[in-house]
């Protein structure tokens, strides 16, 4: 990888390892993923984007332990800027994968608050209601996803 090259010159690359983190995410080797997204954040703690990705590549391993870490990621990219649509999207993901449907709708719902046109947290947000037996609610969230995105 080209990335571990200029890494091997600039050990404080960021970029280098952001987009290391973002291959072998793609490559589903989400640990070491995972681990130059770490190398991004111990550069660069303020970085909510990054924050984001290490939650999605957390997701992708079995491990719950590795779910709640993937929340507190999502929460920090939250923390560090609260009117990201994506990281609140993001963190219904993970609140979801969790079963934790309740919460998730909840995340899903600043989501759209803070991007009224965010069609996949209507639409994740209506799976959630048909999990929790709220069909009505979960078609009418359905509904608004189709209508912003036929």
């Amino acid at each position: 990888m080209s990335y571990n090259k200029a890494i091997e010159i600039n050990p404080k690359h960021a970029n280098a390892y952001f987009n290391k983190g973002l291959c072998l995410s793609k490559m589903e080797k989400h640990k070491e993923a995972v681990e130059a997204f770490d190398k991004v954040i111990e550069i660069n703690p303020m970085d909510d984007q990054v924050q984001g990705y290490k939650a999605i590549c957390l997701q992708h391993m079995k491990d719950i332990k590795k779910h709640k870490e993937s929340i507190m990621s999502v929460d920090k990219a939250i923390d560090f800027n609260l009117k990201d649509a994506k990281a609140c999207f993001n963190e219904g993901l993970c609140l979801q994968n969790m079963k934790k449907h309740k919460f998730a709708i909840m995340s899903y719902d600043k989501a759209i608050e803070i991007d009224p046109k965010y069609t996949d947290a209507y639409y994740n947000k209506g799976i959630c209601l048909f999990a929790m037996n709220q069909h009505k609610e979960g078609v009418e969230s359905f509904d608004k996803a189709l209508k912003l995105d036929p």
